[in-house]
């Protein structure tokens, strides 16, 4: 008695055992009539594993994600406090704020303020800081896919 459904590729890890479990109970006593379950229920058993396991493939990304955003939350910080150091040290803000003081002066001697201003800027704090910005942005908006994936899931197995 060989049990064949279509949808035999995505079948469950313990199913190839009670398959062979029927068998060999149909063996065993071959009067013996075994319930079929219908094609339906067998239908909504598969849909409700596979959203199982997709609900399972959310969860392992949201805690990745949530593990990095709380990472990125950690090291911003360190990275705020490094940016003003460099500003401070390097004198960026005192020149910029010639721009608001001092802007005749500036006027005439534009050229020399700007490269004064472009050797003075603390590249790589800034860097560093958008940078961590950045990934921490991008964990939120995948926490926030996680939870939206993992909400609809919910509502679509409790229906």
């Amino acid at each position: 008695m060989a049990l064949h459904t279509p949808l035999e590729e995505r079948m469950h890890q313990s199913a190839f055992f009670f398959r062979i479990y029927l068998e060999t109970m149909h063996k065993l006593s071959p009067q013996t009539e075994f319930i079929q379950p219908s094609d339906e229920l067998f239908n909504k058993v598969m849909l409700r594993i596979s959203r199982e396991q997709e609900l399972l493939v959310l969860k392992k990304k949201l805690y990745s994600t949530g593990l990095f955003f709380l990472l990125n939350l950690a090291l911003v910080i360190p990275a705020w406090i490094y940016f003003k150091t460099q500003m401070a040290y390097t004198g960026f803000g005192q020149y910029f704020s010639l721009i608001f003081s001092d802007l005749g002066n500036i006027g005439r001697y534009w050229q020399d303020f700007a490269l004064t201003l472009l050797e003075s800027f603390p590249a790589l704090a800034v860097a560093g800081f958008l940078v961590i910005l950045f990934f921490s942005s991008f964990c939120a908006a995948a926490i926030a896919d996680c939870f939206k994936g993992i909400r609809s899931i919910h509502k679509l197995t409790h229906q």
